[in-house]
């Protein structure tokens, strides 16, 4: 019974062993299958990484722990210009090129410290081509041990434009930074040397005076040659080709120049005997402005590129612009100081103030005329407050001007201004203006004319005329009255012929004493003595009565006389009877000079609004209008014209001086042939004062 139990036991045995053996079986055969769909995972991936690899634009090489190459891709053979056999033959270990580089150190560092380096490198690889690399290597262990994998690209085209990008920048900033011409030059040749690798190199500059090619800047030409470039003419020479061309000439290789014209063969192997063998040239052109030539120079064969090229004619054009420059500013230094010299050598006294405010040029006459302390340097630069402060203590009357005027532009009054002023023991005649550049304001102008001893001689003529015009008028005033007593018989009969020459003397006298009048009221107007009789009037009026009073004379010529005064203008705060004698004279003075059949016509506008609102009045005329030559000193006493019928001189100046002692304006306006136009300013009366005169 025990027998039949073990037996069973044992059976059971073998039947769950043969069940752990299928079951072990199955997972045998479930792991082949995993382990064979690994391995075909695997070689798809092998596949698709050498794919990878193949097809990559980086370069990629493997190399082992000894240097060498065991894996490269078409592309690493293709940037470095080598077949990939030639690729894989090599050692890293045995490459001059990489240990010029800093690559082997680089690579060694990589497998010593098992950390990826990356570096830029330019390299001229074991096959000849001149690279720039981007470099990656990455280290790593394989069954077969220490494995580096190096990934590389070109970049030689990035290096080469920010090469030229940094030459063109530090060309520019030396063109920019000095406006010394021949400091410029020099360091604009080295840094185009330096930066392309050519060896010499020349400036020429085109002369201004004759435009003959002359020597400005160069770098390590031979003694011969420079001599030669300093002593000759260089019209037979490259580069007067491309001066008088216009445009940029590159030869890579002097021994073997081709697409070239060939007159110009002769000029190549000149460079060629000297030993140059690349030749690059640009012309110095500034707005179409040929001002010379930048040529460079190599002992050995030397690509240029296209793209070398327009660099080259870029910083042409940047040479150019800084000559340009330069010589603007030489020839602005040299103007600078003849205007310095004539501002400090001119009896006159000249101050030239900015639009800041400040003072840009005063010479020591001013100085003098304003008793201001301190030599004309001192006073350069500083600010107008400063000087209007130094005037409160030194001249005062300058003060009372200089604010008085200042005002006047803020206003917007800006155009030529002139007066008189005492700084004793001076007579000071001063003249600002506004300095313009085009229609571009600059600043503004004063001139002090020192007219003591003119001044002290004026006053003493026209005292000296005062005296002698008044003493006549008494005598001409008995001569009138005598001649009216014989004209009117109180003495007994005249003839007919002693009445007209009675009559021609009584009207003679009358002309004398009335020029008499006219001086002494000048005389009065210009000292000041003549008292004004201010009113509010009516101007439409009083132009009425003024041109009623002109009739006779116009109808005798057969003029027309217009009255374009509206009524509706506000009346005018004045004295009547200057103003009046004001119109009398232009209306006269346009009487006289227009041709029969003529118009003279008296105009009047009121130009603004508020409390200093003013009317303009015109007084026209056909006439031929004033003579160029007369019209600065129109205004002046005695001075005529050359027309027939002309006056004693004296009426205009009377026009001005009593428009002046109201602070008013007058001018002319005046087209030869074709007539002109006097203008003069009239204040409006205030509400205060409107009882006033009517006509």
């Amino acid at each position: 019974m025990q027998d039949k139990i073990s037996i069973l036991e044992l059976a059971g045995e073998l039947g769950r062993l043969a069940h752990l053996l299928d079951e072990m079986s199955d997972s045998l055969q479930q792991r082949e299958m995993e382990r064979q769909d690994a391995e075909r995972r695997l070689l798809d991936i092998l596949d698709l990484n050498q794919k990878i690899i193949a097809a990559s634009l980086v370069g990629i090489v493997a190399y082992d722990e000894t240097g060498q190459c065991i894996l490269a891709n078409q592309a690493a053979a293709k940037i470095i210009g080598a077949t990939l056999e030639q690729v894989l033959a090599q050692n890293f270990y045995h490459l001059e090129s990489w240990k010029k580089s800093g690559l082997l150190q680089a690579a060694q560092d990589a497998l010593a410290s098992n950390k990826a380096r990356r570096l830029e490198v330019n390299v001229v690889s074991t096959f000849g081509k001149h690279l720039w690399l981007d470099c990656y290597f990455t280290p790593f262990t394989s069954a077969g041990g220490r494995r580096l994998l190096l990934m590389f690209s070109d970049i030689t085209q990035r290096k080469q434009t920010e090469i030229n990008l940094n030459a063109l920048y530090a060309i520019t900033r030396t063109t920019s930074r000095s406006l010394a011409l021949t400091d410029v030059l020099e360091q604009t040749l080295s840094s185009a040397l330096a930066f392309w690798g050519f060896e010499a190199g020349t400036i020429l500059l085109a002369d201004s005076s004759d435009g003959r090619l002359r020597l400005a800047a160069h770098r390590n030409l031979p003694p011969a040659l420079l001599e030669y470039l300093q002593s000759s003419h260089l019209e037979d020479t490259l580069c007067a080709h491309v001066y008088r061309l216009g445009e940029s000439l590159i030869i890579e290789d002097t021994q073997k120049s081709e697409n070239v014209p060939q007159e110009i063969n002769p000029l190549i192997n000149q460079v060629f005997e000297q030993g140059w063998r690349t030749y690059a040239a640009v012309p110095l052109l500034h707005q179409d402005q040929r001002l010379g030539v930048l040529s460079l120079l190599a002992r050995e064969p030397r690509p240029v590129s296209p793209y070398d090229a327009a660099m080259l004619t870029t910083i042409g054009h940047q040479v150019a612009t800084a000559v340009a420059n330069a010589r603007s500013f030489e020839a602005t230094l040299k103007e600078r100081g003849r205007l310095q010299a004539l501002v400090k050598s001119n009896r006159d006294g000249i101050i030239f103030l900015g639009l800041d405010g400040r003072i840009l040029s005063i010479n020591r006459a001013a100085l003098n005329l304003l008793h201001l302390p301190g030599q004309p340097e001192h006073w350069q630069g500083r600010r107008l407050p400063d000087l209007l402060l130094a005037l409160r203590r030194t001249a005062p009357a300058a003060l009372s001007v200089a604010l008085t005027e200042l005002r006047q532009i803020h206003k917007g009054d800006e155009p030529f201004r002139e007066g008189r002023l005492e700084t004793p023991p001076y007579t000071v005649r001063w003249v600002h203006q506004p300095v313009l550049a085009g229609n571009a304001p600059q600043g503004r102008l004063v001139v002090l004319y020192d007219e003591t001893e003119e001044y002290a001689l004026e006053r003493l003529r026209q005292d000296m005329t005062h005296t002698m015009v008044h003493d006549l008028r008494n005598p001409l005033a008995n001569i009138i009255a005598s001649l009216q007593l014989l004209t009117d018989r109180a003495t007994g009969e005249i003839s007919p012929t002693q009445e007209e020459l009675l009559k021609i003397a009584l009207s003679a006298a009358g002309r004398m004493l009335m020029l008499v009048n006219a001086i002494l009221d000048v005389s009065r107007l210009e000292s000041g003595q003549m008292p004004l009789s201010l009113q509010a009037f009516d101007l439409a009026g009083l132009v009425a009565e003024a041109l009623q009073w002109q009739k006779p004379a116009a109808d005798e010529k057969e003029l027309s006389l217009e009255n374009h005064v509206p009524s509706t203008l506000p009346p005018v705060w004045a004295d009547v009877e200057l103003i009046k004698r004001v119109l009398q004279n232009l209306i006269g003075n346009a009487i006289k000079f227009t041709p029969p059949h003529g118009v003279v016509r008296i105009a009047a506008e009121h130009v603004a609004s508020g409390p200093h609102s003013k009317i303009l009045v015109h007084v026209s005329d056909t006439g031929p209008g004033i003579p160029p030559e007369i019209r600065p000193r129109l205004f002046g006493k005695f001075v005529t014209g050359r027309q027939a019928g002309h006056g004693s001189g004296l009426g205009l100046a009377f026009c001005q001086l009593a428009l002046e002692a109201h602070g008013e304006h007058i001018w002319v306006e005046s087209t030869p042939g074709q007539g002109s136009t006097f203008v003069f300013t009239l204040k409006t009366a205030q509400p205060a004062d409107r009882t006033h005169v009517p006509f």
